[in-house]
């Protein structure tokens, strides 16, 4: 009796937690551009993207610069 209240519980959960998730969307695609001072990095990842969206092969593509995940790691209190 234990075990089939066991498995009836289980399967209650599982059917119940699918409800509220939202459905898992792999992240990606990425292009990361390395880049030196004064080489227009980010100019040269505006442009890309752009390109990039003209071809309507997924999502809008963002360009995120190194500036962006400092400040956010500071204001997370994490090192960046």
């Amino acid at each position: 009796m234990n075990n089939t209240l066991m498995l009836y519980l289980t399967k209650r959960l599982h059917q119940n937690s699918n409800k509220y998730h939202a459905p898992h969307h792999p992240p990606g695609p990425v292009i990361c551009i390395s880049r030196e001072v004064g080489c227009g990095g980010v100019n040269i990842a505006r442009l890309l993207a752009v390109e990039l969206d003209k071809m309507g092969t997924c999502k809008r593509w963002k360009v995120l610069s190194k500036e962006i995940l400092e400040e956010s790691a500071r204001e997370l209190n994490m090192d960046p």
